[in-house]
C-alpha cells in the first residue's frame, strides 16, 4: 500500500521535482511528494531519517505547480503563511538556478537539511503539529531556532544584482536653502552621483531623493523645479542622456542589469514604474533564456518578485504585459499565447 502511493507521488512530479527529490535521496533523506497539508500541498516533504514519522522540512519546486497557481499571491503568501503558522519550514528551489548552478543549489538544500534536522534532534520542548491530510506527523516547530537560510526569499538569479543606491559624499551647503540657486551646482552635481550609480533613473524620484540627502520631509514646488533645473542641466552638458521619463548614464562602459531590492536598504524598493522599460525587459529575457522559455503568466508572476513586488494585482500585470508585448515586436522574445520563450 505504501509503495503504490509513493509510486502515484511520483506520478505527479515534475521533472525538476523528481530530479531535486533524487538529490534529497541521495544525500540519505525520505521524500514524499505531494504532501497535503490542512488541504495545502507542498512539491516534495523530506523525512529525518531517525524519525521517519516527522517531515522536517517542505521542498517547493519552481516548476509545473508553480506555473499553474493562479496568482503569485496565491503560492507565495497565503499558501506558505498557513503552512508556516503550521510549523512547516519551507526551502524554495528556482528552476534555472537548479538547471545551471546545480551544485550550489544542491549545497544549499544539504545545508537546509542540516539544519532543520538539528532543529528536530533539539527540540525535546518542541511538539509535533498535527497538520491532517494523509501524512504522518508534520514539520516540529522549534521556538527561537535561527535559521541561516531563509525560507520566505525566492532563489536569486546569478544575472539580478542588489540594486546599489547613492549616497551623498559631503554633507549639503546649510548656508543656503534647497531651492537657492546658489545650491544648483551641488544639486547637478548630485545628480550626474545618482544616475552613474543608479542609473536608468527615473526623473520624478530625483527630487526625493536629493530631499533625503538634504534631511528633508516634504518636496515642495519649489524643491522639485530646483531638481529639474538640476536635471536639464547634466543633460545640457552631456553627463547625463534622458530618454522618456528616465536618465540614463553616459559612461561608455555603462552596462544596463537587473537591480533587485536590497532586505538591509529600505531605500532600494522601488515601484514598477520606476524601473525602465529595458531593465524590466532585459529581466523577462534572462528569465525566458534561464528556463529555456517559460509559461507565459510564470513569467510575469516571476518578473514581479524578482524586482520586490509580492501581489501581481491590475496595475503590475498591464505593465509587465506592455513590456512583454514591446520586447515581442521588437522581436527579443516569442510570445506563443500560453508560453514565452527567447529568440
Amino acid at each position: 500500500m505504501a509503495m503504490a502511493r509513493d509510486q502515484a507521488s511520483r506520478d505527479h512530479e515534475s521533472p525538476l521535482e523528481r530530479d531535486v527529490a533524487e538529490a534529497i535521496r541521495e544525500m540519505g533523506y525520505d521524500v514524499e511528494a505531494q504532501v497535503g497539508c490542512s488541504g495545502y500541498r507542498i512539491d516534495l516533504g523530506v523525512r529525518a531519517p531517525s524519525k521517519p514519522g516527522h517531515l522536517i522540512l517542505g521542498v517547493e519546486c519552481d516548476g509545473a505547480s508553480y506555473h499553474s497557481s493562479q496568482t503569485v499571491r496565491d503560492r507565495d503568501r497565503l499558501r506558505q503563511e498557513v503552512l508556516e503558522t503550521l510549523g512547516w519550514r519551507i526551502h524554495r528551489i528556482w528552476s534555472p538556478a537548479w538547471l545551471h548552478h546545480r551544485s550550489a543549489e544542491i549545497e544549499r538544500l544539504r545545508q537546509r537539511l542540516a539544519f532543520a534536522e538539528q532543529a528536530l534532534e533539539e527540540a525535546e520542548s518542541g511538539h509535533v503539529q498535527n497538520c491532517g491530510g494523509d501524512q504522518k506527523g508534520c514539520v516540529v516547530s522549534v521556538e527561537h531556532s535561527e535559521d541561516p537560510l531563509n525560507p520566505a526569499e525566492g532563489t536569486i538569479p546569478v544575472w539580478a544584482e542588489p540594486y546599489v543606491t547613492w549616497a551623498m559624499r559631503t554633507g549639503p551647503r546649510r548656508w543656503c536653502e534647497f531651492h537657492d540657486p546658489a545650491c544648483l551646482g551641488d544639486h547637478a552635481e548630485a545628480v550626474a552621483e545618482i544616475v552613474a550609480v543608479e542609473g536608468p533613473f527615473h526623473t520624478d524620484v530625483i527630487a526625493g531623493r536629493l530631499a533625503d540627502a538634504w534631511d528633508l520631509q516634504r518636496v515642495g514646488s519649489r524643491m522639485r523645479n530646483a531638481a529639474k533645473r538640476a536635471r536639464d542641466l547634466m543633460v545640457v552638458h552631456g553627463l547625463a542622456r534622458r530618454s522618456g521619463a528616465f536618465l540614463w548614464p553616459t559612461a561608455e562602459e555603462f552596462q544596463l542589469r537587473v537591480g533587485i531590492p536590497d532586505p538591509e536598504k529600505p531605500n532600494s524598493a522601488r515601484q514598477l514604474d520606476e524601473i525602465a522599460t529595458e531593465e524590466i525587459a532585459l529581466a523577462m529575457e534572462l528569465i525566458c533564456r534561464d528556463g529555456s522559455g517559460i509559461e507565459r503568466d510564470a513569467l510575469i508572476s516571476e518578473t514581479a518578485r524578482l524586482f520586490g513586488i509580492g501581489r501581481v494585482g491590475h496595475l503590475v500585470r498591464a505593465r509587465i504585459v506592455e513590456v512583454l508585448e514591446q520586447v515581442t515586436r521588437e522581436g527579443l522574445l516569442d510570445d506563443h499565447g500560453n508560453s514565452v520563450t527567447a529568440t
